[in-house]
């Protein structure tokens, strides 16, 4: 598995690889199927770099490319990125669990309306106890 951390060659003319248009992915061991398009919704975030053909990503036994992040999360990242909306009725933990997937794939958007806030000062995203969605379970802030 891929940490998700790993970078592109460091010459000054990476080399590009070619991705498909439908995208089997395993996360944490958990599979997944998107488009390309939808991956890269958001290019300037890790996410969107992962997935920008700059990065050799590794691949399991079955082909799909493996991320080792939190594969129970990622369903709600992939329908963010689908339609730009928050999940409703999360548990604290799911909640918590998505706000730190959104940081890691610098996903600011998603971490916004799931109540983090950017701390400017220490260039890093914080849960803000105001913001919060879905900590009654019903969507809505708590």
């Amino acid at each position: 598995f891929l940490v998700a951390g790993g970078g592109a060659s460091s010459s000054s003319s990476p080399a590009m690889f070619d991705l498909p248009n439908i995208v089997n992915l395993n996360v944490g061991g958990t599979k997944h199927t998107t488009t390309l398009e939808t991956l890269r919704r958001y290019p300037e975030s890790h996410l969107g770099q992962l997935f920008s053909g700059r990065v050799h990503l590794p691949r399991d036994s079955d082909g799909r490319f493996c991320l080792d992040r939190d594969g129970e999360c990622f369903h709600h990242v992939l329908n963010f990125l689908r339609d730009g909306s928050a999940p409703l009725g999360l548990s604290r933990y799911m909640r918590v669990s998505l706000l730190r997937e959104a940081q890691f794939y610098g996903l600011q958007d998603l971490h916004y309306i799931m109540g983090g806030v950017q701390d400017i000062t220490n260039n890093r995203a914080v849960e803000s106890p105001s913001r919060r969605v879905g900590g009654g379970g019903d969507g809505y802030p708590a």
